[in-house]
């Protein structure tokens, strides 16, 4: 395997601005080291965002480092307007 990407199409309840409820998730993009630089993660990236649209996603959510946020926005995505809160399992 040289570059994959983990896509995932979710169903949660419908709200204002969200009306089927159908979000996309992405996670897990990865290249090679020695396939890096050669526009493979972008690849993978815009054909995971293509099923996720086709597939009815109104959103897709990816989680990335600061150092790694520029790829994905020139792909479309930005800053999410709210932080998810986490609480761990005591």
């Amino acid at each position: 395997m040289t570059a994959c990407a983990v896509a995932t199409l979710d169903r949660r309840l419908p709200g204002p601005g969200f009306a089927t409820g159908l979000s996309g998730s992405m996670s897990s993009v990865f290249v090679e080291p020695d396939h890096r630089g050669r526009g493979l993660a972008r690849a993978v990236v815009t054909a995971a965002v293509q099923w996720l649209d086709g597939a009815g996603a109104e959103i897709t959510d990816i989680h990335a480092t600061p150092a790694a946020e520029h790829p994905y926005r020139s792909l479309g995505f930005a800053r999410a307007r709210s932080t998810p809160l986490r609480r761990p399992r005591p």
